[in-house]
């Protein structure tokens, strides 16, 4: 083999490698988003639902529609 066909395997080898690193990498990233986004999510939806079923409106102390 000559040094160019070494030169290329070299660079091969190394885009696979870094390859194989980012995507571990993005993995990472995208795994601790989630696990911080999912509590974050179910506490504003436990939130949104105490608030709905406590205000007013949904009491229906709020204004009455009468039909004609």
């Amino acid at each position: 083999m000559n040094s160019g066909s070494l030169k290329l395997i070299a660079i091969l080898f190394g885009v696979v490698v870094l390859g194989v690193v980012a995507v571990k990498l993005l993995t990472a990233i995208v795994s601790a988003v989630i696990a911080l986004a999912v509590p974050v999510l179910i506490i504003g939806v436990v939130a949104y639902v105490l608030y709905a079923s406590l205000s007013r409106k949904a009491l229906g102390a709020g204004r009455r529609r009468i039909l004609p």
